[in-house]
């Protein structure tokens, strides 16, 4: 093994350069100011920007429109949370800045008859959009960019509406109140419009970026590496070499792997008999690098875990729970279902999750007679996690449990890691995509009729009046009179025509009709027969008890059979027994309009 260390001055920091340390995380770009500007050609958005990385944009056309998504930004403006100018430049209608997410900005440029044509610059304090609609030549705009001073933010809430005037068939009629006509109420304030709802062009979709890189570790040092050549050194040699350049200790937790001894008989494998540390090793060519990268490269390539707690570093390729810096947090789900979306999702991005399973274990403890049976519950904690394959697991070490009864799910493990799978299910847990439909039918009668809607009804004695939306009917007496056709073409006068109420009439259960001898009787030994009378039920109008439609009546009665004595040839008698009478109900088939005042 060659070693060859140019950190002869690294130790006692006196020529090593001091550099600026890079975080770990994207810092947010802030978005303090838009000004629009019109320039040759077209016109240009300038958004200011304050903190953050330089964002990354993407240009997407619409029909008309052109979208820029601008990633890792946010929307900061003192006027309010959004920007919009109405006809900036010619041949452009629109300019709409608005916040889309939590760290993306969307700029819209609506074009008259087409999509203008777009050029994205960027500086350390601007980006730019070009924008060239075609009534010119192209627009060209250089950095820095400093617009005019006469362009004014406009927030939403100021946009000036242009109400056309109604475009009807038939005007309002004059409204008159006691013979007084009454004044026209005043003009109203009018909303702001909302952005069109414009249906997604074929082959659309949305996309979202989520930054899965893993956490860094901040040594606290700006030195540089000027050289550093290393040939199979072992991880553990070159982390202590480089955190001790910065100041800091390293204690390195090292990973048993388990030896087996030589194969026996069959090719299987002999019992492990001891254990010995796994040694990773790695080579290293680097110039003027800082010295918090290095670390940070090499644990990344040597595939070990790091946690720094104060002026130590924890060191391993997987570190103990007491050692990590361990987060947990609790999210509910609004859309999307948390064991079959969610957590299966998590997984498959690495994440693991506990599975309780429970078994049931029946033992027979005894014999003979005191022999019993007794049933153990056990539950046996399993985790559930992916293969590692050759695709990326990002969330490899967070654990995720789900709670189907409040449909929440708990992320415990790196903040890094944690901070993912929460971007993650904030983009699986959208709506779908919906149709809103907004349907009038109005009625338009040009008639100008005035009719009295009111509609009622009463009886008096034997006279029913009706009154149905204006047309009056009047019925004197028990029955409607006939038409023309009956009165004339009858041979009867008053005409008779044939009933039109048909069906079983109602029995009355109290009044009775009877019909002397003409019941069943009784035959007695000597062939004597004594006649009774037949009692029937009377029948009653079908219109319910009381006129009551909702009480029932009896509409059938079968009468018994009579009870026969026979003297045998023994001297015996012998009874056969009659029959009992019986009856069927219904609720009645008619209803009779009340003659109380119904309207």
């Amino acid at each position: 093994m060659k070693r060859q260390f140019g950190l002869g001055s690294l130790i006692g920091g006196g020529s090593l350069a001091l550099i600026a340390a890079q975080a770990g995380l994207a810092t947010p770009t802030q978005v303090t100011g838009v000004q629009v500007s019109q320039n040759e050609g077209g016109m240009s958005v300038v958004l200011q920007t304050q903190n953050g990385e330089r964002p990354q944009v993407f240009t997407v056309n619409r029909g008309n429109a052109v979208t820029a998504d601008i990633i890792n930004t946010q929307l900061q403006l003192p006027q309010g949370n959004g920007f919009v100018q109405n006809n900036p430049a010619p041949g452009i209608n629109s300019v709409i800045v608005t916040q889309l997410d939590d760290n993306s900005v969307r700029v819209t440029v609506n074009g008259a008859a087409s999509a203008p044509a777009t050029q994205v610059q960027q500086s350390s304090r601007n980006i730019v959009l070009n924008y060239n609609s075609g009534m010119g030549a192209a627009p060209e705009a250089a950095l820095p960019y400093t617009p005019p001073a006469a362009v004014a933010q406009v927030p939403p809430t100021a946009i000036a509406q242009n109400v056309p005037a109604p475009d009807v068939l038939v005007p309002n009629p004059q409204i008159t109140i006691d013979g007084v006509p009454a004044q026209p109420p005043g003009a109203t304030y009018v909303p702001p419009l909302q952005p069109r709802a414009i249906a997604p062009p074929l082959g659309d979709i949305s996309v979202s970026n989520v930054d899965t890189s893993p956490t860094a570790i901040d040594l606290g040092t700006q030195q540089v590496v000027p050289r550093l050549v290393l040939r199979d050194a072992p991880v553990r040699d070159v982390l202590s070499l480089l955190a001790r350049a910065a100041g800091l200790n390293v204690a390195y937790i090292n990973e048993e792997v388990r030896t087996l001894q030589d194969p026996v008989e069959g090719g299987a494998a002999a019992p492990a008999t001891g254990t010995e540390p796994q040694d990773v090793r790695i080579s290293l060519d680097i110039e003027n690098e800082p010295v918090q990268n290095v670390f940070n490269y090499v644990l990344r390539v040597s595939g070990l875990q790091a946690n720094r707690v104060g002026q130590t570093i924890f060191v391993s390729p997987r570190l103990p729970d007491t050692a990590r810096n361990s987060f947990s947090r609790t999210l509910r789900l609004n859309q999307a279902d948390v064991t079959a979306d969610a957590l299966p999702f998590l997984i498959a991005q690495g994440a693991e999750t506990n599975e309780i399973q429970t078994t049931t274990q029946t033992v027979v403890v005894g014999e003979g007679a005191n022999a019993r049976t007794v049933t153990n519950t056990i539950r046996e904690v399993n985790l559930l996690t992916p293969d590692r394959g050759s695709a990326p697991l990002p969330l490899r070490g967070l654990l995720v449990i789900a709670d189907q009864r409040t449909n929440s799910i708990t992320l415990t493990g790196d903040p890094r890691q944690i901070e993912v799978a929460s971007s993650m299910l904030g983009q699986l847990d959208l709506r779908r995509r919906q149709v809103a439909i907004n349907v009038k039918i109005v009625d338009v009668n040009l008639l100008a009729t005035e009719d009295f809607g009111t509609s009622f009804s009463f009886g008096v004695g034997d006279s029913f009046f009706v009154n149905d939306g204006g047309a009056a009917v009047f019925n004197y007496g028990g029955t409607n009179p006939p038409n023309a056709a009956t009165a004339s073409g009858n041979l009867l006068s008053p005409a008779v025509i044939p009933n039109p109420i048909t069906g079983a009439p109602f029995l009355s259960p109290t009044d009775r009709l009877v019909i002397p001898n003409g019941g069943g009787g009784t035959i007695d030994a000597n062939g004597n027969f004594t006649p009774s009378d037949a009692t029937f039920l009377n029948p009653i109008q079908p219109f319910g008890t009381n006129g009551d439609p909702t009480n029932p009546g009896i509409t059938d009665f079968t009468p018994g059979t009579p009870t026969t004595i026979t003297r045998n040839s023994d001297g015996t008698f012998s009874v056969t027994q009659g029959t009992a009478s019986t009856i069927e109900t219904a609720l009645p088939s008619l209803f009779r309009y009340p003659t109380r005042f119904l309207a």
